[in-house]
């Protein structure tokens, strides 16, 4: 069988301490096979210097961009895959007309040519295989459809491979042909350098669909995009990236993602570490920590409005997950059978955004009833005759959930599901009086 190609897309930023462990990682793995992507997403420390030094390796590709976050860092990364269009045009000076869509996240296919004046204004070749670019978020500009037999595996620049992953999954997809493979990863807690493992090792199953598999979850809360490998060619069936400004962004690629993959595979074998850290955005969760400098666009222009960077990225966060459920309600799944669990996601991710959202004014103490971001309004835009009842069954779970939570587990499930009952019997009724 013809080797695969894997794109390994890293994106960079302020990763001093972490960033040699991860590339290295890289480099050594047993599978040899790669193309490797950095950027570089305007990092104020020493990270470009130490990716600088990986570029004698032929397969490491290094793009140098203004700081727009970890969705336009992967994005800008989904642009230069080996055997795109951008990327033989910008190495070696030249080749087939760059061809983008018109627009991100939607399954209209008009395309358009791209004037290479526009290229070469915005992207510099300083080396051949090291690239400079102005642009903060790409698709602005293009959405190309990307190589269809690559297949992409996302790694965060403060984690790391384990030396047989990329192997695994290219056996894995020579063995069951799927379209997705999913690995699992083992958890370093940084502060105590303890490892733990994230998931329970389970058996190897290969699934035809996305539904599925979501038949087997034990929990709605889906998250996907570090944690394995997938075919690029998926990605052009909805022309689908990360949507810019956003937390949370692996919760809708990866929904929308799964749904459009035609056969899936979840393997017992550890991949990869993920690392825990203090400061990390995974782990974002103390009163104390204050307001970067600088900070991202997006939250400086809502600033003023809190008291602490905490409390801004909580009704930050909150808003994100609205957002989330905006963009699947948008998504129309290829399968029916995957409808009816896009709609639970979305009323998962209302009833999180709601009640955090509202949980979070009580923590406010400046000007508490401002809302820069029209989350209320984001919150009744769904409080349909559709989404009502199952939002507010969904909202007093989480609620119980928390009170709960001191008891233990089959005591707890018991009064949870009593509750949940007699609250649904009256959400029915009073919906059935007005």
């Amino acid at each position: 069988m013809q080797d695969r190609i894997f794109s390994i897309i890293i994106p960079i930023f302020n990763v001093e301490q972490y960033l040699k462990t991860c590339l290295d990682s890289v480099i050594q793995q047993t599978y040899p096979h790669l193309d490797i992507i950095l950027i570089n997403d305007g990092s104020t420390d020493k990270s470009l210097e130490i990716a600088k030094q990986y570029l004698s390796d032929p397969r490491v590709l290094l793009i140098n961009k203004p700081n727009g976050g970890l969705s336009s860092a992967r994005n800008m990364g989904l642009e230069f895959l080996q055997g795109s269009n951008l990327r033989s045009f910008l190495t070696y000076g030249g080749g087939a007309e760059i061809i983008s869509n018109t627009k991100a996240n939607t399954f209209d296919c008009h395309q358009q040519i791209i004037d290479p004046n526009i290229i070469q204004s915005h992207f510099k070749c300083i080396e051949k295989n090291f690239i400079q670019t102005d642009l903060e978020d790409v698709t602005q500009y293009i959405i190309q459809d990307l190589p269809p037999h690559r297949y992409i595996h996302f790694l965060d620049s403060d984690d790391y491979f384990l030396p047989q992953c990329m192997q695994h999954c290219f056996d894995t997809i020579s063995q069951t042909e799927c379209e997705i493979i999913w690995h699992l990863p083992t958890v370093l807690i940084e502060k105590t350098q303890e490892i733990q493992p994230m998931y329970q090792r389970k058996q190897v199953k290969t699934y035809s669909y996305a539904w599925e598999f979501w038949h087997d979850l034990t929990s709605l809360h889906f998250s996907w995009v570090w944690q394995g490998a997938f075919r690029a060619e998926i990605l052009n069936r909805y022309n689908l990236r990360f949507h810019h400004r956003m937390d949370y962004e692996d919760c809708d690629f990866g929904i929308i993602l799964f749904s459009l993959a035609h056969k899936l595979t979840k393997t017992q074998e550890i991949g990869m570490v993920y690392r825990v850290r203090e400061g990390s955005l995974s782990f974002f969760n103390s009163s104390h920590i204050a307001f970067p400098d600088p900070m991202p666009k997006h939250l400086e222009e809502i600033k003023s409005y809190f008291s602490s960077y905490f409390e801004l990225k909580c009704y930050f966060g909150n808003f994100c997950y609205l957002q989330i459920a905006k963009n699947l309600e948008k998504f129309t799944p290829p399968h029916q059978n995957a409808q009816k669990f896009l709609d639970q996601f979305i009323i998962q991710f209302v009833a999180m955004g709601s009640t955090l959202y509202l949980t979070s004014l009580l923590r406010i103490k400046k000007n508490c009833v401002a809302d820069p971001l029209k989350t209320k309004a984001l919150i009744h835009s769904f409080l349909t005759p559709a989404y009502k009842h199952q939002i507010r069954v969904a909202r007093l779970y989480m609620v119980m959930a928390r009170l709960t939570s001191p008891l233990k587990g089959r005591i707890k499930k018991i009064i949870i599901k009593t509750l949940i009952l007699i609250a649904s019997f009256q959400s029915r009724s009073k919906d059935a009086h007005q």
